[in-house]
């Protein structure tokens, strides 16, 4: 009888939409059966996901100021499991992980999922849409598809052991410099996604799929104290008519005043720990 994996990520932006794409073709070219759900939208997090019918489960998240999104977060404390082994594996822009493997880790087992491995794999940041912010560009890229595919082909190894072994998260520290504390803060400089172009379809996408239910098509903006500046609406837009503030002079403040120096960065690889 074939294995069914549940496969279930937060994806702004794309970033980790494209990871869980390659776990799934390496998964279903072991002839396993993947259930996909994707929960970045707020109507899709009120689908209930029946994780009693999987064998298995991996969630992915991407990393916001080294957390998972809020909204994951909450989203977590409503299901489920029934002692089944599960994979995490988070995406990430450069700059902080934090203690993101562990803290998600305890969250899943508050929930009585048994997490067996994580991975943590590089992509480009969410702020990218902006202009003037760089940072990770061109991740994931074919190093970063490697370590996924490395990953996943061990991790669908160790489901199917008969006795799993404690995992432990020897994550080496983000080194980097203390927040300058005269830094404004990046959330009170960061304008809200507007639509600048009155050129618009008005397919709704942005207001359908937003994260939070905070972007409002016939108003052209979202709503301050919902978003949670996942970049969703920016990306997804067909008409390229959703945007950001000029982000130039903040990237660099951010840059500096975290140390993130181009050697820093460079030395970021995707990794695992199973």
């Amino acid at each position: 009888m074939s294995l069914i994996v549940g496969l279930v990520y937060f994806s702004a932006t794309g970033n980790t939409r494209t990871i869980a794409t390659v776990m799934k073709n390496e998964l279903e070219a072991k002839e396993v059966i993947v259930k996909e759900f994707d929960i970045t939208s707020l109507t899709d997090r009120e689908t209930e996901i029946p994780f009693s019918e999987f064998n298995y489960i991996i969630f992915g998240f991407p990393i916001y100021g080294r957390k998972i999104p809020v909204v994951t977060k909450k989203w977590l404390a409503t299901i489920s499991g029934n002692n089944q082994r599960c994979g995490m594996f988070f995406t990430y822009g450069g700059p902080m992980r934090g203690g993101i493997h562990n803290e998600t880790r305890a969250l899943l087992e508050a929930r009585n999922f048994v997490v067996i491995a994580s991975a943590e794999l590089l992509g480009k940041h969410s702020f990218n849409v902006a202009k003037g912010w760089e940072l990770l560009k061109g991740h994931p890229n074919v190093d970063d598809f490697d370590i996924t595919k490395e990953y996943t082909h061990k991790l669908l190894e160790k489901f199917t052991r008969a006795i799993i072994e404690p995992i432990e998260f020897l994550v080496a520290e983000d080194n980097l410099l203390p927040l300058d504390p005269n830094r404004k803060r990046i959330r009170m400089i960061t304008q809200h996604p507007t639509r600048r172009d009155k050129e618009c379809c008005m397919c709704r996408d942005c207001e359908e799929l937003c994260s939070t239910g905070a972007f409002s098509a016939d108003f052209g903006k979202a709503d301050t104290e919902k978003c949670i500046l996942c970049m969703r609406c920016v990306s997804i837009c067909p008409d390229q008519v959703i945007e950001i503030n000029d982000m130039t002079e903040c990237f660099q403040d951010f840059v500096e005043s975290l140390g993130l120096t181009p050697e820093l960065l460079a030395s970021r690889k995707s990794q695992y720990f199973i």
